[in-house]
């Protein structure tokens, strides 16, 4: 049962289909965001708030992309 702690994790080396997973994991953050504001962005009262939450999104497609393919 404890056989599957002692494997090394695996490396997926398909960079092309990893971008379009990671773009996908960001284009779903920020409808969410923009279509339910949790986390009190109901409460953010700005002009470009669309844009604001957004960038969540971008972040989250960057921040996969460097630490998932950038890193190993």
């Amino acid at each position: 049962m404890f056989s599957i702690f002692n494997q090394p994790t695996p490396l997926y080396t398909n960079v092309k289909k990893n971008l379009i997973h990671y773009f996908w994991i960001g284009s779903f953050i920020t409808p969410f965001l923009i279509i339910f504001q949790p986390f009190g962005t109901a409460n953010i009262k700005m002009d470009d708030k669309n844009l604001f939450l957004s960038g969540y999104g971008i972040l989250s497609f960057l921040l996969f992309s460097l630490v998932f393919i950038g890193l190993p």
